[in-house]
């Protein structure tokens, strides 16, 4: 019985943490993470560890919003309100390719996609 109280009351004081992963389900370490107050001031900032994850720092109660960026990832806000009742998981999409051609053509020159 002591055990199970003493893994409860543990699990209870333990920070909330968020989890960052790629669309494939892998943890993306060493992203850049930015705590935002209601009155629009960073309040924290912070990088993921090698599994992903960050703790929260221990904040006031209220809303707030959580920035993430990664290279190869588009940017994410996250919306959430302390005290954070559980962990949550995010998952970053991939930066989309951008591919720009440039095609000159000069008089009498004929251009041909074949």
């Amino acid at each position: 019985m002591f055990s199970v109280l003493a893994l409860a009351l543990s699990l209870l004081l333990q920070s909330p943490r968020i989890q960052i992963m790629d669309p494939g389900g892998q943890t993306v370490a060493s992203a850049s993470i930015q705590i935002i107050s209601p009155q629009q001031s960073v309040v924290a900032v912070t990088k993921s560890s090698s599994d992903g994850s960050f703790e929260l720092p221990d904040l006031p109660s209220g809303d707030y919003e959580v920035r993430i960026a990664a290279p190869g990832f588009e940017s994410a806000t996250l919306p959430i309100r302390m005290p954070l009742a559980r962990d949550l998981v995010v998952e970053l999409r991939v930066q989309g390719l951008r591919t720009e051609i440039s095609v000159t053509v000069q008089r009498g020159m004929t251009f041909s996609s074949d």
